[in-house]
């Protein structure tokens, strides 16, 4: 599937963070219309690269595994990413939570991971989006390039490997 960026915004307070806006919802479908995705759009491995953003103005390269509704995140060492119920029920727990509800340290709290439709808020939709993806799982990358990109650190990217205190 490919993407096209339709903006890109400046978190306020943070200059090295910025909202990436897509044209069209990752993972296939329309939540907008509570359409499915089709069992072959299960997950999206993203590229995202800038040019002249890497170490010594070399090109930055960042893979992205996106499966709307895993929101435990199963298998991200190495394993297959999957929606089960165990996702299910940790979108329940944080129902009426958002993005300025208090954070209270526990599996309560809003995480944008358990908002699927990316609304601001957990509610009954992000619960049905999570329902509709029972049993999806993220496809294989299938390029050399990504496999690459999967042995890559984003901190060290990003941040660098030499300490700074």
């Amino acid at each position: 599937m490919t993407y096209t960026i339709a903006s890109v915004t400046p978190v306020a307070g943070d200059p090295t963070a910025f909202v990436v806006t897509l044209d069209k919802p990752l993972g296939g479908g329309n939540p907008t219309t509570g359409v499915a995705p089709t069992t072959g759009e299960n997950g999206d491995h993203i590229t995202l690269g800038v040019n002249g953003a890497g170490a010594g103005g070399s090109n930055f390269s960042l893979r992205m595994n996106v499966l709307q509704g895993d929101t435990d995140h199963t298998g991200e060492v190495g394993g297959e990413h999957s929606v089960l119920a165990a996702d299910f029920s940790a979108v329940k727990k944080k129902f009426f939570k958002d993005t300025t509800s208090p954070t209270t340290g526990t599996d309560t709290d809003y995480t944008p991971f358990h908002d699927v439709n990316g609304s601001g808020s957990i509610l009954a939709n992000d619960f049905s989006e999570v329902k509709k993806r029972f049993f999806q799982q993220m496809t294989p990358a299938t390029t050399a390039s990504a496999t690459q990109l999967a042995a890559a650190s984003a901190t060290k990217d990003l941040f660098g490997n030499t300490a700074i205190l």
